[in-house]
């Protein structure tokens, strides 16, 4: 474990899984990828709901970790462009700019956006307060294993070595 790096991720039911389209995804799936993330062996600072936080806990005994509860309803006050972002995401204009966005989940659910572009926010919440004293933040989505095997991050140390990518 590299003290120098702390991984910040979250994740919300989003409701992919009510919309219809090639977008829906059932909230499940999300959940075991991020539980799977939650294995690996670092520093974490941990946005989720309070009704993730016992099942956390539990996965992340092991390891250093911050808990954040942020439930879903938060980022209407969390982001503060919360219904300039979703005025424009209900702006016919806006939808019809690609084929493919009005079955997307950046068009049909209201939290997908906001809490999209309230990462960083979070980035800057953990690099001022640091919680492990680290020196590197990196934001990791929640499902990423859903795309990038969780051997990289369980037994390759991906994870640690990101500093020396990083100056």
């Amino acid at each position: 474990m590299n003290p120098k790096v702390t991984i910040i991720t979250g994740l919300w039911d989003l409701k992919r899984g009510d919309i219809e389209g090639w977008g829906k995804r059932d909230f499940q799936t999300y959940k075991d990828k991020f539980f799977e993330l939650l294995k690996s062996p670092v520093q974490m600072a941990i946005f989720i709901p309070e009704s993730l936080r016992e099942e956390v806990e539990k996965v992340r005994q092991k390891f250093p970790t911050k808990i954040y509860i942020k439930e879903l309803r938060d980022f209407k006050l969390y982001n503060p462009f919360f219904k300039q972002i979703n005025k424009i995401r209900n702006d016919e204009k806006w939808v019809s700019q690609a084929g493919w966005l009005a079955e997307s989940p950046q068009a049909q659910l209201e939290y997908y956006n906001p809490m999209m572009m309230s990462k960083m926010m979070m980035v800057n919440e953990i690099a001022t307060n640091n919680p492990f004293s680290s020196e590197y933040f990196y934001w990791i989505d929640g499902g990423l294993s859903a795309t990038v095997h969780q051997g990289y991050f369980n037994h390759d140390d991906v994870f640690n070595v990101l500093p020396s990518y990083s100056d």
